[in-house]
């Protein structure tokens, strides 16, 4: 059995365009006090 090169590169940063915008509305529609796990 031949093993399958695995490679994983990093284009974007972490965390995401996408988590950074859904991260940016949640800031400005939930009140401070509530917390938040991403």
């Amino acid at each position: 059995m031949t093993a399958i090169p695995q490679e994983r590169r990093l284009v974007t940063a972490i965390p995401g365009p996408k988590s950074r915008e859904l991260q940016a509305r949640r800031t400005a529609a939930v009140a401070g006090g509530v917390g938040s796990v991403l």
